[in-house]
């Protein structure tokens, strides 16, 4: 079986979600609508989902203590395979 060559969902930290979420609207990229203002931000680009999170909801998700500071921490990228 080939891997799929794409990358399914790209998740980043945000320190200010609406900031960005407004930066890749302006782009022409329209926000999904389950997105939730403050916390969360998906948009649908081809296939490939991304996600922004607020740092300590993302870092909460992926079950890291300590400082939510910017750092490498702060993306995850997944390929979804059969």
């Amino acid at each position: 079986m080939a891997v799929p060559a794409r990358f399914n969902f790209v998740t980043l930290g945000a320190g200010d979600v609406d900031a960005l979420r407004g930066f890749y609207e302006r782009l022409g990229w329209p926000a999904a609508k389950a997105s939730v203002p403050g916390e969360v931000a998906f948009f649908w680009l081809n296939g490939t989902v991304l996600g922004l999170y607020d740092r300590p909801s993302l870092y909460r998700e992926m079950h890291i203590e300590g400082d939510p500071s910017p750092g490498p921490r702060d993306s995850n990228i997944a390929i979804n395979v059969e």
